[in-house]
């Protein structure tokens, strides 16, 4: 029946987002994406084939496929563009800014952002308002334009305001690698400090390790070698992280085991 497939749909939508956001990105969870898309195109329903697309795009960035992680944003952008506009396209337009930010692709970064901007605000999706602001502010500071910070400021109170956690967890990572980037280290000690608690309180598994490497680094610019491998001892400890999550952890300790 159409409501048992529309149940199998959101099970399988509802455990890979349960698992995405407790790190545990692996094969499963891309499979159960997959199949929500095949149950989602026998209804008929091409708003959610669009945002599984997207998620996909995600999934496979973790894992450190960029390939497949723009292929499956282009199809998301394309499923969504031949509906008329509305939230899911808004978000898929912020998801690419973010992949062309996370490139130091700028102006595509700041275009997709801006257009994720206006139809989010359009639509009153504060949620995607949260997440392209961040996007749009961190391609602005890695340009060398601090005002980007003043966006960045905007999306975490946004995302504390309605209790967007990712999206918060996203400002803390983004604003103390641009702090370091530019050598701020009060900014980068605030926010780090600020990023891991909030973090851990809210068991963000998946954004926490990353958060850690990058204190390991700022460790590591302090002098602080053994501090340093101390602190990311604690994420490559972790089993079945996505590769992407542990990267920041790896530089910190291949440094430390030369130096």
């Amino acid at each position: 029946s159409k409501a048992s497939t529309e149940l199998r749909a959101d099970l399988h939508e509802c455990w890979a987002y349960e698992c995405t956001i407790a790190g545990k990105i692996d094969q499963d969870v891309i499979d159960a994406r997959h199949q929500a898309i095949a149950l989602r195109k026998q209804l008929g329903d091409k708003v959610k084939v669009g945002m599984n697309q997207r998620w996909l795009s995600r999934l496979h960035w973790y894992m450190g496929s960029r390939a497949e992680a723009d292929r499956y944003v282009d199809e998301a952008v394309k499923t969504l563009e031949s509906l008329p506009p509305g939230p899911e396209l808004a978000m898929a337009y912020s998801v690419r800014s973010q992949h062309h930010m996370l490139t130091n692709e700028l102006e595509q970064a700041d275009t997709w952002g801006n257009r994720a901007i206006e139809l989010s605000q359009k639509f009153g999706v504060q949620d995607t308002l949260a997440h392209a602001l961040n996007n749009v502010g961190t391609a602005l500071i890695i340009s060398g334009q601090d005002k980007g910070y003043d966006l960045l400021e905007q999306s975490l109170a946004i995302s504390l305001q309605h209790g967007f956690h990712e999206h918060a967890a996203r400002v803390y990572t983004n604003a103390s690698e641009c702090a370091m980037r530019n050598r701020d280290p009060a900014r980068a000690a605030r926010m780090l400090e600020e990023g891991v608690t909030f973090d851990r309180d809210h068991d963000w598994d998946s954004w926490t390790p990353y958060l850690i490497g990058i204190l390991g680094q700022f460790r590591l610019n302090q002098g602080l070698m053994d501090e340093a491998d101390a602190v990311v001892d604690e994420v490559l400890r972790g089993k079945n992280l996505p590769p992407v999550v542990r990267i920041p952890a790896l530089t910190v300790k291949a440094t430390t085991t030369m130096l």
